[in-house]
């Protein structure tokens, strides 16, 4: 099933840790809208879509290779930064109660899971972005 997850710079002991956000896959946009509602910063602006991904599609719309690796640069973001996100995505969703009880119930078990891993990141100074698994 498609998902989001944690994509990890460097090898990782939280390589060990499920990472599989199914729930915020399904509801991407919208958590990224509450979000930046609530001045937690978009989901999507640390989203990263793997070049191998999107080439077919850019080279028919004419790009080059170059072309596309330019409009595609990998960026890697301190784990800090994604302990900081999801726990203010957390604390948002605790209290928002405008989707459904079981959509926010599995929102926030998907997301104490990024902090889990975010957090043994931050004891290794390691470094992330968000990949879709599609």
């Amino acid at each position: 099933m498609a998902s989001i997850f944690v994509a990890i710079k460097n090898d990782s002991e939280a390589l060990t840790l499920p990472n599989d956000g199914v729930t915020i896959f399904l509801h991407f946009d919208f958590l990224s809208s509450i979000g930046e509602d609530e001045n937690c910063g978009r989901l999507d602006d640390f989203l990263h879509t793997p070049t191998d991904q999107i080439a077919d599609f850019l080279r028919k719309a004419g790009a080059t290779d170059e072309q596309i690796e330019k409009a595609n640069p990998v960026v890697w973001y301190p784990a800090s930064v994604g302990t900081t996100l999801v726990t203010k995505y957390i604390s948002v969703l605790e209290r928002y109660h405008t989707i459904g009880e079981e959509t926010r119930t599995e929102a926030l078990k998907e997301l104490k899971m990024f902090r889990a891993i975010f957090e043994v990141l931050e004891q290794e100074n390691n470094e992330w972005h968000l990949e879709m698994d599609i």
